[in-house]
């Protein structure tokens, strides 16, 4: 990154931190004096219920359904009092089995029922609930093992979390009064059978990666962005700077975003500068699953990795935060609504701070997000919910100070995103989730670059792209073992491009063997189209230790106009073997396909039509083993085998540039194929005390054939490390992140003096043949809970790359004259984000 590039960065945080540092000593004080008021009171409410807590309860039998005593039929007896003791005593729960607290909620006379099929002593509370309510605590202590709280008449059933068909109820209203389902049942909805799936959440035994929607809010992310989170995961490829994800090899777009089941079209803030953040906010997830390759015939199009995030299911009581940090200033609020609360609703606002804080010269990014959810039963068996993410950009970016040069990016995108759930229960083996969706994107761009020794050029871009689809999911339980799942999806899809283009070269920048002369570019299109697809899968258990999910997924698209998108059958296998109770081994072969999206033309670089869809035949093996009940290993082995490559323009040498198609640097990449593979070795610590760590080691390659020469991708990582640690108690939380890689592949730039008009002086090397310095950053997060009558204040304190290490991202070339009088070409290395500190609150109320 050159000089003006790194100014930028850095000084996206600069302004702010001194603003807020004061406030830090004014709110201790004021907590401490709130907090000895209230000591003697909460004294008086500790016994009733540390004792029934504390005490062990034994384990239920496996059918039995717990109903409540006869003093447990009607209301509480003391419903104040049952919320007073949780709410004064919430660290009481830390490290209990949910049976126990269950069971004391029982006792105190909460009219609770739930059977041993979905709770039992294995699951330990790892968080204290802040709710102030029975009910909220309990729908607290209950999230994270993807469980919920269903009223019927007077009382409340431990249900199964509402979500996508596979994850429907197991306890409905008629089960609940017959009994609990047996446990093969059970285990058949709780086994992930498919390798390389990470669940960020506390309820799964199933992966090696436990981050759930606390994790998150721990874990250290520039501007507190879920999918920089996902950065930590083992086979992620970053050098920091872009919130997309590159999963195994593959490329930024080869992933695929899920919200509430509907998948994002592209949802970046700055998008046209590397995306730099998301457009969700971290506290709408309640948990986010992750593929990194193996997935099920339910999902295509896609063909890296998927992340799936479930928003949160909110408690009784409404929850409100503000929050305010270097990055961004915010608002956040959830509650519940109806007859019984049986409908909720969530909102979050955020607006970008960096046009607050960034040194104008340098541009004003402004950019907004606003996420909606409401859901609402419609009858007793079906649920309806209305999702809407909008994003707004208005960005200015200048990367050159000199007051004779300019390059200047101003881009205007507004991203919306609207969609329609139903979720219907026909029967207690039967359920659909049919969704209705209108997603649109509108993209205007203008960018000069006037460099009076290179070149000068202007760019004129404008987009606009609307899809709305109709998608349908069916899952029926054939018996205890047996489960079939079956869909499909229709999208109507529209595109309007108008590009221009001009740029004349100057300078040294005319010796580029790239550069034959001034370019004038133009190109207006309109596209219109369909997306279809069916997916079948049967998942069975064969016996305790075996089990298979094995289906096949059909696939055309027609706005492509081109021959091989108009069928595509992807069959796919997932193997679970349960060799004992402390090891699984997994077996997975699949085939992806992954069309180019209709957004993503690239006209830019002069093409007018779109690629035949990209194809890769996977083939994973992976071994998990308990080593104790805190500790765990996995290790996967990987190997991919990508056809009909789409191909893809590179700048070679400065990967980061701020108007990428006009740099002499620019180069086509047309793959006859690729091939990624690689070792993936995990350990994960996961206890009930205040300290958990993982560590992960990576070995791996990602290579393009060219021409018959195997080449390594441009974000190829031979190694790759990852290493954490989290403690936190009552108040503090401390967190620490090391992301470490092999440096990026590099290429030279070859120069000639004695070059010929017909013989260009400067030549780009032998793609990718060198490689850059190794990729090291390591980040830190603290934060303190100031809790209040009227709320909690959590302030934080983060530093990403604290270290303040030059990580190389880039090269940059000169030609310069000696002493002599002779010419010679200069490189110098360029480097990507320093050191970045960033200081924020979250007030809860």
């Amino acid at each position: 990154m050159s000089a003006p590039h790194s100014q930028v960065i850095s000084l996206l945080t600069r302004r702010a931190v001194l603003i807020i540092c004061c406030a830090l000593s004014y709110v201790t004080h004021a907590q401490d004096g709130w907090q000895g008021a209230k000591q003697e009171e909460q004294q008086n409410l500790r016994n009733e219920l540390q004792s029934p807590l504390r005490q062990k309860l034994p384990l239920l039998p496996q059918q039995e359904a717990r109903q409540p005593d006869q003093r447990q039929t009607g209301q509480a007896e003391h419903p104040e009092r049952i919320q007073d003791s949780f709410a004064q005593q919430p660290e009481i729960f830390k490290g209990q089995s949910l049976v126990a607290a269950l069971q004391a909620f029982q006792k105190a006379g909460f009219p609770l029922v739930y059977g041993t099929n979905l709770v039992n002593e294995q699951q330990v509370l790892q968080r204290v609930p802040t709710a102030t309510s029975a009910e909220g605590a309990l729908r607290e202590l209950l999230a994270p093992f993807a469980l919920t709280l269903k009223r019927v008449g007077e009382h409340y059933l431990v249900v199964r979390a509402p979500g996508k068909p596979d994850d429907s109820p197991v306890i409905t209203e008629r089960s609940s009064q017959s009994g609990s389902l047996r446990d093969d049942q059970l285990m058949m909805e709780q086994v992930v059978v498919t390798a390389s799936h990470y669940r960020l959440g506390r309820d799964s035994e199933q992966v090696s990666h436990i981050m759930d929607r606390h994790t998150l809010d721990v874990l250290p992310a520039i501007g507190s962005d879920p999918l920089r989170s996902l950065h930590r995961l083992p086979g992620a490829a970053t050098q920091g700077i872009s919130s997309k994800l590159r999963f195994r090899g593959g490329e930024g777009d080869d992933t695929g975003i899920l919200v509430n089941g509907h998948k994002l079209l592209q949802p970046y803030h700055v998008r046209d500068f590397q995306s730099l953040f998301s457009a969700i906010d971290s506290r709408i997830a309640d948990r986010i699953e992750v593929y990194s390759g193996g997935f099920p015939a339910q999902y295509g199009d896609q063909l890296s990795g998927l992340v799936l995030i479930d928003s949160i299911n909110p408690e009784h009581n409404v929850i409100r935060e503000v929050g305010l940090s270097v990055f961004n200033t915010s608002l956040f609020s959830a509650g519940t609504m109806g007859r019984h609360n049986s409908g909720k609703w969530l909102l979050s606002a955020r607006r970008g701070n960096l046009d607050l804080i960034l040194d104008k010269q340098y541009g004003e990014p402004k950019y907004y997000d606003l996420f909606v959810e409401i859901g609402f039963p419609v009858t007793s068996t079906s649920d309806v919910s209305l999702n809407a993410l909008h994003a707004s950009d208005q960005v200015v970016l200048s990367t050159e100070t000199d007051p004779v040069e300019d390059e200047i990016s101003v881009s205007q995108v507004n991203n919306t995103n609207i969609w329609v759930q139903l979720d219907q229960q026909w029967s207690d083996n039967l359920s659909s989730n049919t969704s209705l969706s209108i997603s649109r994107l509108d993209l205007d761009r203008d960018a000069i670059n006037n460099q009076e020794d290179k070149l000068f050029g202007e760019v004129s871009d404008a987009r606009e792209i609307s899809v709305s689809g109709l998608r349908q999911h069916w899952l029926k339980r054939l018996n205890a073992r047996h489960i079939i799942r079956w869909g499909g999806e229709y999208q109507r899809l529209s595109a309007r491009y108008n590009y221009r283009a001009a740029v004349q070269y100057r300078g040294f920048y005319t010796d580029y063997q790239s550069i034959t002369g001034d370019v004038e570019r133009t190109l207006k299109r309109r596209i219109k189209g369909e997306n279809y697809a069916f997916y079948v899968s049967d998942q069975w258990r064969i016996n305790k230790r075996l089990m298979l999910n094995y289906g096949a997924r059909w696939d055309r698209q027609t706005y492509t106009d081109v021959g091989s998108d108009r069928s595509m059958l992807s069959p796919r296998i997932n193997v679970n073997i349960r060799h004992s109770p402390t090891t699984d081994f997994s077996l997975s072969w699949g085939r992806y396909y992954q069309s180019q999206e209709i957004a993503n033309l690239q006209v830019e670089d002069g093409l007018s039509r779109f690629h035949a869809a990209q194809r890769s035949d996977q083939a994973i093996i992976g071994v998990r083993h308990a080593l104790s009940k805190e500790l765990s290993v996995r290790v996967e082995f990987y190997r991919n085998l990508i056809t009909s490559v789409m191909p893809r323009f590179e700048n070679v040498h400065d990967p980061i540039a701020l108007i990428p198609e006009l740099e002499p640097d620019r180069v086509l990449v047309a793959p006859a194929r690729g091939r990624t593979w690689g070792m993936e070795l995990s350990l994960t610590r996961n206890a009930d005390d205040q300290v958990n760590w993982w560590l992960s080691y990576v070995l791996s390659r990602a290579e393009d054939e060219v021409d018959g020469v195997w080449e390594s991708r441009g974000w190829d990582q031979k190694h790759a490390l990852q290493a954490g640690i989290l403690y936190e108690n009552e108040r503090w939380q401390l967190s620490a992140a090391l992301n470490a890689h092999s440096g990026w592949p590099a290429t030279d730039l070859l120069y000639f003096p004695d070059a010929t008009e017909d013989d260009p002086a400067l030549i780009i090397g032998l793609r990718n043949r060198e490689r850059l310095g190794m990729f090291a950053s390591l980040d830190v997060k603290l934060a303190r809970n100031f809790q209040f009558k009227s709320g909690t204040l959590h302030a934080f304190f983060e530093v990403s790359n604290v270290t303040g290490r030059k990580n190389e991202c880039c090269t940059d070339y000169t030609l310069e004259e000696s002493a002599a009088g002779s010419e010679y070409l200069d490189s110098a290395r360029e480097y990507g984000l320093p050191r970045l500190p960033a200081l924020g609150f979250q007030w809860k109320f």
